[in-house]
């Protein structure tokens, strides 16, 4: 008798627990810093689940419209993701270590996206 029932296995990159120490973008105003706060469970899980997404892609890599498409997103969400799984960081604030990389190359006029 086989069983139907298959145990959940995150994405690899859920497992970087670096993915989740990281604060969301925002300006030195406390309402944008409480509300950068107030969805940071969110933005790891999310900018965990696109570097994967990017890593799965290998070389061919993946422009913002693709992983907007892949996950049905706005670019106003998915463009702060990739911001931060770039390295960058808040002005005043440490850099992140960097996942993802810009590079050269563009596809339908996008610039691509590779995992590092």
């Amino acid at each position: 008798m086989s069983s139907r029932h298959q145990h959940y296995e995150p994405p690899r990159a859920l497992s970087d627990p670096s993915l989740f120490e990281q604060e969301p973008p925002s300006a030195a105003v406390d309402t944008s810093e409480t509300a950068a706060q107030k969805v940071h469970p969110r933005t790891a899980y999310w900018r965990a689940r696109i570097v994967d997404y990017i890593k799965s892609c290998g070389m061919r890599g993946a422009t913002e419209r693709e992983v907007e498409q892949h996950f049905g997103f706005s670019g106003n969400y998915v463009r702060p993701r990739l911001w931060e799984a770039e390295g960058n960081a808040p002005a005043g604030r440490p850099l992140r270590a960097p996942l993802i990389r810009k590079g050269a190359a563009k596809r339908d006029g996008a610039r691509i996206y590779v995992a590092i």
